[in-house]
């Protein structure tokens, strides 16, 4: 069996979308979350392969397009694929699929490996993908290696974010799902905005003791956002292009 992509059915449920109808960005980062995990699992370079030589993934950057919203309770079908690993780290890509497979969505994803003791990035070989030939296409166009750019906060005020237990996951920390929630509730309104293409890279792991400072930056056609310690420090950078 060639194992270089992978898909599953989902059914989307209520709480997936905002007020707005629309499916939350983090219900989609949910869903690649979620493919990506049962990929590696059949890969062998799942959480529980990795844990036992004290490794586990860490999520560096994701990126997605959003070409048009599924139906309330409808059922997608999502597809993943890894690249060939590389010194620049392990890229992953996704496409969401309506149920006349028309491709909704498109992401690409940037990993690294992580001594789950040091909390350091390491190089190892323990995690070669076994599998016969890689499935290279790219998911849009769209590099992945472009960073989200910081920005000036001198005259923002931000609004503080302490993480709850139901926000962290089986490494420990706060979820990468969750980021984007913090995001978007900065924002002070009901539902998120008309998004099109989103951005968010995440510098460094929040936990459940943190205080987290949200930052928000608007202008036409572009959210910028910045979640950062009381040192400056920063968590995340997200932005997003709104239709």
């Amino acid at each position: 069996m060639n194992l270089n992509m992978f898909s599953k059915k989902y059914s989307l449920r209520t709480s997936d979308y905002d007020v707005n109808k629309n499916l939350r960005i983090s219900s989609i980062l949910d869903l690649f979350q979620d493919a990506a995990g049962i990929h590696s699992d059949l890969l062998n370079v799942g959480y529980d392969d990795l844990i036992k030589q004290n490794l586990i993934w860490v999520l560096l950057r994701t990126k997605l397009v959003v070409h048009s919203m599924p139906e309330m309770h409808s059922d997608v079908t999502v597809k993943t694929w890894p690249h060939k690993p590389s010194s620049f780290g392990y890229i992953r890509d996704y496409q969401i699929l309506d149920d006349n497979g028309n491709v909704i969505t498109e992401g690409s994803s940037l990993w690294a490996i992580i001594d789950s003791t040091l909390r350091k990035p390491v190089i190892t070989d323990n995690c070669i993908y076994k599998i016969d030939s890689y499935y290279d296409d790219p998911a849009f166009d769209v590099k992945i290696s472009k960073r989200v750019r910081d920005f000036d906060t001198e005259d923002l005020s931000p609004i503080s974010v302490y993480p709850s237990a139901s926000d962290i996951d089986i490494n420990g920390h706060v979820n990468n799902t969750k980021y984007a929630n913090f995001a978007f509730n900065s924002l002070n309104t009901l539902g998120e905005p008309d998004i099109r293409e989103f951005q968010i890279d995440y510098h460094h792991e929040i936990m459940m003791k943190d205080k987290v400072s949200i930052y928000h930056r608007c202008n036409d056609d572009k959210y910028c956002f910045k979640g950062a310690d009381e040192d400056g420090n920063i968590y995340f950078l997200a932005e997003c292009k709104i239709k």
